[in-house]
Order: structure tokens, then sequence, then C-alpha cells
């Protein structure tokens, strides 16, 4: 991430003069700040895409017996993988998707079907997590400093934050408005357009 780039393209469209960007990406995730388009503080969350399909690996091991490989893990998080809202769960709890692997216990190949819902057992933990390192690097700053990145809200770019969901629930957490920037995963690149 080039926290400037990314910023000044941002600052075009927005007169903000302090900008917090999360860039999540697969193995973790990094806050930056930027102040007048210049990068003032980063930190970075261990935290990212890989590790909720790993996650994902764990928990279809450990509660359903059940093996998959790393592709078909990835594959069911971008298909039913959600982070929920007290109010958003209900709506959404009977997606459900497909899933082959290997039963454990038999080493046979098998079948499963697994709902949005019980992902969310895998998915909401994760973003405690992610919404914790967040929190705890913005307690370290001043506290107007936190204060002005709050009302100007946070960007998320990088591929990590098209977990639906996400920026809602960090949006609820921190009662400040939190958008992904279009083209997301893009946007290291291009900046934010």
């Amino acid at each position: 991430l080039c926290p400037e780039a990314v910023a000044a393209s941002l600052a075009k469209k927005r007169s903000a003069q302090s900008l917090c960007l999360i860039d999540i990406g697969g193995s973790s995730s990094i806050c930056s700040i930027v102040t007048n388009g210049t990068h003032l503080q980063s930190h970075k969350i261990p935290w990212g895409g890989i590790r909720v399909t790993e996650s994902i690996q764990r928990f279809l091991a450990k509660e359903e017996q059940f093996a998959v490989g790393w592709h078909e893990a990835e594959r069911l998080k971008r298909a039913l993988a959600a982070v929920f809202t007290d109010t958003t769960l209900a709506k959404y709890r009977s997606h459900k998707s497909v899933v082959r692997g290997q039963d454990l216990s038999t080493h046979v190949g098998k079948t499963l079907v697994i709902t949005r819902e019980e992902l969310s057992g895998v998915t909401q933990p994760q973003a405690e997590e992610f919404v914790l390192g967040v929190t705890e690097f913005l307690a370290q700053l001043p506290r107007e400093m936190v204060s002005a990145l709050l009302a100007e809200g946070i960007t998320f770019v990088g591929g990590g934050c098209q977990l639906p969901g996400l920026a809602g629930f960090l949006q609820e957490k921190l009662a400040c408005e939190v958008v992904c920037a279009p083209n997301p995963d893009l946007a290291c690149i291009r900046g934010l357009q």
C-alpha cells in the first residue's frame, strides 16, 4: 500500500485533512494514518483473508470431521462467509452451499451442506479479532487525531475488505462511517478513483 497515493486520490473526492486507510490483505492488514498527504503512522494487524480461509478449514475438521483443501475452503468463504451485526444475521442465516472434501474418519470423499449461520461461528470471532486490532491502534493515537479520523470515517482497500458485512461491523463498533473503496483489490495499484 502506498498510503500517500491512495490518500491523495481520496482527498480529491473529500476535503479530508486526516484519513485512516485500512488495507486488508491476505495475511495481514495495515492501518495507515495520512494527514495533508503525508503518511504519519502505520500499524500492522496480523489478520487477513487467508486467516479466514484457514479458520474455515480448521472449523470443518474439528466440528464436522471433514477435511477440505485450501481452494475449496476459499471457494466456500467467497460463497458464504460474512460478518453480521445483530440485525443482519436473521436475514441471511438460511443461505447454504455444498462443499466437497474427505471424511476424516473413513478417508472417503464426501459432500457436505454448510449454512451461512454455521460459518458465522468462524467469521464472527475473526471479525472481532480484526476490530480489536483496529481499536488498539487507534488507542495509541492522540485523542484529537482519533476524533478527526472518526469524524471523516475509515476507508477500506485491499481484496480482504470484500468480506460481506465487515465494513458495517466495524462501523457499528466504532460509531463512524466505514466504506470500501471502489475496486478495493486494485486501489493499491491505481489509487482511489
